[in-house]
């Protein structure tokens, strides 16, 4: 939990075989996550995880394979469905990213009304479902299990304007 991270890139990595996740952005804001590999991997795979993460870009990646964890580290967690990429905040850039063979949902953008966790207390003010989508461009979603693009929170998203989701291919 660091807020800004500003010049911080995660770049080139492969991540394999992991039992929880893969990349995680926890109340970090400004940092490149581009062109990593995650594969065979359980639970939610590339998170932005509290909703309070803001101004992060994650660009060419590639997620395949994700299947539920084994034992969810808490009731809270949704890792028993797991996505490839989990966005709990919209206002973020997704550009150029591959969401291939997860059982669940490929783009899950599980927005609440409220930034959860321990970052509450640090963002008390924060809605995320009510924040515009910054970028979301020339994504792939392919062989996943329940959607490919699924943006239904509970809660419901409710953008203060138009959520272009742009040049989405989605098999």
């Amino acid at each position: 939990m660091s807020n800004s991270a500003m010049g911080s890139i995660v770049a080139s990595n492969t991540v394999r075989d992991s039992k929880q996740r893969c990349i995680v952005l926890h109340n970090t804001d400004d940092v490149v996550v581009k062109d990593n590999v995650a594969y065979n991997t359980k639970g939610h795979c590339f998170i932005l995880e509290d909703g309070s993460e803001q101004n992060n870009s994650l660009l060419n990646n590639l997620a395949a394979g994700q299947t539920p964890v084994d034992v969810r580290i808490s009731e809270n967690e949704s890792d028993h469905l797991p996505s490839s990429f989990w966005l709990l905040n919209p206002q973020n850039t997704f550009v150029g990213n591959v969401a291939a063979g997860s059982s669940h949902s490929g783009f899950w953008f599980e927005v609440q009304a409220r930034v959860r966790g321990k970052s509450r207390e640090l963002h008390p003010e924060m809605e995320p479902n009510k924040l515009p989508l910054k970028e979301f461009r020339d994504n792939i979603s392919h062989s996943n299990g329940f959607k490919g693009l699924h943006t239904y929170p509970q809660t419901g998203y409710r953008p203060t304007e138009t959520a272009v989701f742009l040049n989405h291919k989605s098999y």
